[in-house]
C-alpha cells in the first residue's frame, strides 16, 4: 500500500469547546493566525484550560474522516515502531551509564 492515498470510510462530527491561551489575542483567531485548543471540558470545571490561564471563546463543530481500517493499522504500526525505537534509545542509554560505572571501578581495582 506505499503510495496509496488513505480512503475515507465514515465520517464522525461532534462538538468541542473551544479556547485560546492568555497570550492570543481573538483577533489573531478570527484573521485565522491563530488556531483555538479544543476540550470537553466546559467552563467552570476548574480543568487544564482554566487552571492554566486560557480564555472560553466558543464551542466548534469538528468532522473527522476516519481512514480506512487498512490505513489505520499501518498508522499504529508507525507509530508502536517509533515508540520501540524510543525503548531501545534509552535501553541503549542506561546500558551506556551502567557499562561507565563499572569500568570505573575496574580501574580503581587493577590500578
Amino acid at each position: 500500500m506505499p503510495g496509496k492515498t488513505p480512503t475515507t470510510i465514515m465520517q464522525i462530527t461532534y462538538t468541542e469547546h473551544a479556547w485560546v491561551p492568555k497570550y492570543v489575542s481573538l483577533d489573531s483567531v478570527l484573521k485565522g493566525d491563530a488556531t483555538p485548543s479544543l476540550s470537553s471540558n466546559k467552563i467552570g470545571d476548574g480543568g487544564y484550560f482554566e487552571r492554566e490561564g486560557y480564555t472560553y471563546i466558543g464551542t466548534a463543530t469538528v468532522t473527522v474522516e476516519v481512514n480506512s481500517k487498512d490505513q489505520i493499522v499501518m498508522d499504529q504500526i508507525k507509530s508502536l515502531n517509533a515508540q520501540l525505537q524510543s525503548v531501545r534509545a534509552e535501553a541503549q542509554q542506561k546500558e551506556n551509564q551502567i557499562l561507565l560505572q563499572i569500568s570505573k571501578l575496574q580501574a580503581l581495582t587493577m590500578g
